[in-house]
């Protein structure tokens, strides 16, 4: 007598085994999600901090206004994106004595975000 097992199912270790195999690819998919979402936001802060640095140095170029000489910091604060920014002005020292150098930093919630550095030429008193 021979006897034909015929299998109408799934044995159970290899249900086990199944789901620890998917288990683990959701864990690593969980794990890769979380830190897109943390990539973005930081991405998100710093395209911002990026804009209020650019719309000041426009602010800047289309008012024509000079650098105050004897002000080596000044400091404000913007709203963008429904957020408060805050930015500060400081002249740093430039290698080269014709031009004056700033560092524009911008902060969100006291910390530093962004820094852009700009170069003016010093404006020379007329002559007499």
């Amino acid at each position: 007598m021979s006897r034909v097992s015929q299998q109408q199912g799934m044995m159970l270790l290899e249900v086990i085994i199944a789901l620890a195999v998917f288990a683990g690819a959701a864990l690593a998919l969980m794990n890769s999600m979380s830190g897109q979402m943390s990539a973005t936001s930081r991405l998100t802060e710093h395209l911002f901090a990026d804009w209020v640095s650019a719309n000041w140095l426009a602010k800047q170029a289309l008012t024509q206004s000079t650098p105050v000489s004897g002000k080596p910091h000044r400091s404000g604060s913007t709203e963008m994106g429904g957020q408060n920014w805050s930015w500060t002005l400081q002249e740093v020292p430039s290698a080269e004595p014709t031009y004056i150098m700033q560092e524009l930093t911008v902060s969100h919630d006291g910390v530093p975000v962004r820094s852009t550095l700009r170069l003016l030429p010093k404006i020379q008193d007329p002559a007499p």
